[in-house]
């Protein structure tokens, strides 16, 4: 895990997800003990981890390794997990490329990468936040990963979560415009071992657009440079606005997250 993650929740919500949610049967007073743990170590374990290590700047929550993420991972490291966990630190790391691309190396093949990470309304919260876009781009097949699940949800508001679909399968820029504070959710496999990065990632729409015929794409701006000129920049921003509340269908679906913690992604 990067940090050293921690359980924080109430005991009583805490108990149920554990075995109302997730059907683990486990008794109260051992339950109890992996609560009072304070730090995730014995979740895992109970999850069915053999061996977990944490990474962190600091050893003050007394991780098991010391390592700035801005800098490269050693070797040591890499191709060495069968699951690895951010559990909301890529977004306080100021080199992102290669904080992301060590926990993508630090992944053995077949193994998974699991993301929880700022979207919108968290200004201020760390350097950045983060799109699904992002996410779709990096962890696909030019660097040996598939996006298994994208998932969003806004945070202590609402159990309701989306699926988010790939903008590049969709062919439009997937937005979201909302008042509440949302967090994104990626679960990816690493299915082989690639040069990770040895394509810059881009933005998938204007990869479209680059690959266009350069006279079709002229005579579009030509035309659309004329009809955009006639409107006023308040209105054009009010109907983008408009059109993109909230979750809309056709980038996002509903999702059981309850039957996300039964499925084989959380099975021993």
């Amino acid at each position: 895990m990067i940090g050293r993650q921690t359980i924080r929740m109430p005991f009583a919500h805490f108990k149920a997800v554990i075995n109302d949610e997730a059907s683990i049967n486990i008794s109260e007073s051992n339950l109890k003990h992996i609560y009072d743990h304070h730090y995730a170590e014995p979740l895992f374990e109970l999850l069915g981890a053999r061996e977990v290590h944490s990474f962190d700047f600091s050893d003050y929550e007394k991780a098991t390794h010391t390592h700035d993420f801005n800098k490269p991972i050693s070797d040591d490291f890499k191709n060495k997990y069968s699951l690895v966990i951010d559990g909301g630190s890529l977004e306080h790391i100021f080199n992102f490329p290669v904080a992301v691309q060590n926990c993508m190396e630090m992944v053995k093949v077949d193994g998974h990468f699991i993301g929880m990470t700022p979207s919108n309304n968290y200004l201020g919260h760390g350097f950045y936040q983060f799109s699904p876009e992002l996410f779709y781009r990096i962890l696909n097949d030019e660097n040996g990963f598939e996006v298994q699940k994208m998932l969003m949800y806004e945070n202590r508001y609402s159990r309701k979560w989306m699926s988010v679909k790939d903008p590049d399968v969709v062919k439009s820029r997937v937005v979201l415009v909302n008042d509440k504070p949302v967090i994104l959710q990626f679960i990816a496999k690493r299915n082989c071992i690639k040069t990770i990065f040895s394509k810059t990632p881009q933005q998938s729409d204007y990869q479209v657009e680059w690959t266009k015929k350069k006279e079709s794409f002229q005579k579009k701006d030509s035309f659309l440079s004329k009809v955009k000129s006639f409107i006023p920049i308040t209105f054009k921003t009010t109907i983008k606005v408009k059109l993109n509340s909230g979750f809309h269908s056709s980038y996002y679906q509903p999702i059981d997250p309850i039957a996300l913690l039964k499925s084989n992604y959380f099975k021993k």
